[in-house]
């Protein structure tokens, strides 16, 4: 491994070609015989855990590692992408994009070229450049794409796409990656593999044979006439890009340093304690008329009842000068502000009563499962309210002309946060029966507690970012203590290309601290929806084998950088709200 020089690059010459056809004509008719003809998507995607957090505090997307290999025909790139991903431990969520997937769409005559093999397919003016550079950009913005699929036995791209999203790593691999200079700039690390002619030109050979059904006589005649003379004038000379080169075979420490190189860069960042960060308490901005803020559309009062036990009452404006609300408290110990982009449905007894089942521990499975719906409902309702609606015509049973209104969305969808989420779910398809259903698996690391993304399921049309920007979501987790999952699911929403104010968060409760002001300070037109609020977010350290539980105050101060013994400490803080109702998703399936 060494990195290019300057000089003119090796091509590779046409040597033995005559006897490698001969000593391989027999084994590829074998070959051939029997075996289906691939037109597979060439992208590869592996996610087998869960993906840690690709933003910071401010819910800003930090850059994926962009890795390009370039090479000759059949010179071994992919297999050698696959390896470089394979030397990245507790690294997940990477993908290999190839460059074969961007082959522009044919017209029947050059399909009919194609199909004698008289197409050149080697050239750069055979990629759609442009399509694939606007792909790149958009992975390296952390945006979700389809990426085409080109089938290579019908010379012409198939209408399915391949949905790509959230990858750590990308490695994009291609004859002319490092060919153009608008797509040079987007790689973080630039490879050139150089193989033996004789080795690329056999593995051609079998590749076209055995994948694309051609005969050794017509790989022959491509290779003489389009192949070799792209790799001279195009591939070749694209050497003198790279950081590195390969050799493509006997090249496993090459990979490994390579491997290690790209775990160096992913650790070498600051540690993100995101979960500290985004639970902390952020004051209100001040009121200005000039900017447009306004005092907060609810606050908490926190006192003590006649009887001395702790109330907290949510009061929604105007507020109420007197330090009692309904006679409940008799003197007020505290005020909490709530952020204006949180909307606290109205109090009134019943929604209380449904609310002190919830908190109350000894409330069987059953009965909480019943509250947490019938809670629902008034949240479900309340988010409706906050969805645009248009004038509708309409004739009524009697021949009486009026006016109404409906619901003025192009695309709307219930996604739930795993799996608490799910309890909302029922209460918003009685709101609205056909409404289109997602979910995020999102949960907590086992060592650390930070938030994992796991799984992203959502509808086609959220996927499609043309219609993405044209959907209403309703975003559904049971509870908000540091908002951490929630934080998760509006960064993923957002990365589809869903309007920030096309996002509704509906929730059960939430804290008056922490996460609904992180997620306010970064997403200020996420509505958040709560049926209640409770005062408190209490931090404490997850049991070790030396002190178990160890309870904190919760503080609002946080720090930029810290050492591995306070990062190992403060990654081993959790949180719960309090009071609060505990882990609501156990405790309503009973689990």
């Amino acid at each position: 491994m060494s990195r290019p020089s300057h000089t003119s690059t090796p091509v590779p010459e046409l040597r033995g070609a005559a006897a490698i056809a001969r000593n391989i004509d027999a084994a590829a008719e074998k070959l051939s015989m029997g075996q289906p003809k691939r037109s597979h998507s060439r992208t590869t995607i592996m996610t087998e855990a869960g993906r840690q957090p690709w933003y910071d505090a401010e819910g800003k997307p930090i850059q994926p590692y962009i890795v390009g290999v370039a090479g000759g025909s059949a010179s071994g790139k992919t297999s050698i992408a696959k390896e470089i991903l394979k030397r990245l431990p507790n690294v997940s969520w990477v993908a290999i994009l190839s460059q074969d997937a961007f082959y522009r769409p044919l017209n029947e005559e050059q399909i009919q070229q194609a199909f004698e093999q008289n197409f050149d397919f080697d050239h750069p003016n055979a990629i759609d450049q442009e399509l694939l550079v606007q792909c790149v950009k958009d992975l390296k913005a952390s945006r979700a794409v389809q990426v085409p699929i080109y089938s290579f036995t019908q010379h012409q791209r198939l209408p399915e796409t391949t949905y790509l999203y959230g990858h750590t790593v990308l490695v994009l691999e291609g004859l002319f990656v490092l060919h153009d200079p608008a797509l040079r700039d987007l790689l973080d690390l630039k490879i050139f593999v150089q193989t033996d002619p004789d080795i690329m030109l056999a593995r051609r050979i079998r590749r076209d044979i055995v994948d694309r059904g051609r005969s050794v006589d017509g790989v022959l005649d491509q290779y003489l006439r389009f192949v070799k003379p792209s790799f001279d004038t195009f591939v070749g000379p694209s050497a003198r890009y790279a950081d590195i080169i390969v050799p493509g075979m006997h090249n496993a420490v090459a990979i490994d340093v390579i491997g290690q190189h790209i775990a160096k860069h992913l650790t070498r960042a600051r540690t993100l304690l995101l979960r500290q960060d985004i639970s902390r308490t952020l004051e209100p901005a001040p009121f200005d008329v000039a900017s447009g803020r306004t005092f907060p559309l609810a606050r908490l009062r926190v006192g003590t009842s006649v009887d001395g036990t702790p109330v907290h009452v949510v009061e929604l404006a105007p507020f109420s000068e007197q330090g009692d609300a309904e006679g409940l408290v008799a003197h007020t110990d505290d005020i909490l502000p709530l952020p204006p982009n949180l909307c606290v449905i109205p109090p009134k007894a019943q929604l209380q009563a449904m609310l002190t089942v919830m908190h109350d521990v000894s409330t069987a499975s059953g009965d909480f499962a019943w509250a947490c719906k019938r809670a629902g409902a008034f949240v479900a309702e309340a988010a409706m309210k906050l969805l645009p609606y248009r004038s509708r015509k309409i004739c009524t049973p009697t021949g009486e002309k009026c006016t109404g209104v409906e619901l003025d969305v192009t695309h709307i969808c219930g996604v739930s946060i795993l799996r608490s989420g799910a309890i909302l779910e029922q209460p918003l398809r009685r709101a609205l029966p056909a409404l289109a259903l997602g979910s995020l698996l999102i949960q907590s690391s086992g060592t650390n507690y930070r938030p994992m993304l796991y799984s992203v399921s959502l509808p086609s049309f959220v996927k499609d970012r043309t219609k993405a920007a044209q959907t209403w979501v309703l975003l559904t987790d049971a509870q908000i203590g540091t908002g951490a999952a929630a934080f998760m699911a509006v960064r993923v929403l957002l990365d589809h290309g869903v309007p920030e104010n096309q996002i509704i968060l509906l929730t059960l409760l939430v804290s008056a601290q922490g996460g609904v002001w992180s997620l306010q300070h970064a997403f200020p037109q996420v509505r958040i929806i709560t049926a209640g609020v409770d005062p408190g977010l209490q931090q404490f350290t997850w049991p070790d084998q030396h002190d178990g539980y160890t309870v904190h105050t919760h503080t609002t101060s946080h720090a930029e950088h810290y050492t591995p013994a306070e990062a190992d400490m403060a990654e081993r803080q959790v949180f719960a709200i309090t009071p609060g109702c505990g882990q609501m998703g156990d405790r309503f399936w009973g689990t």
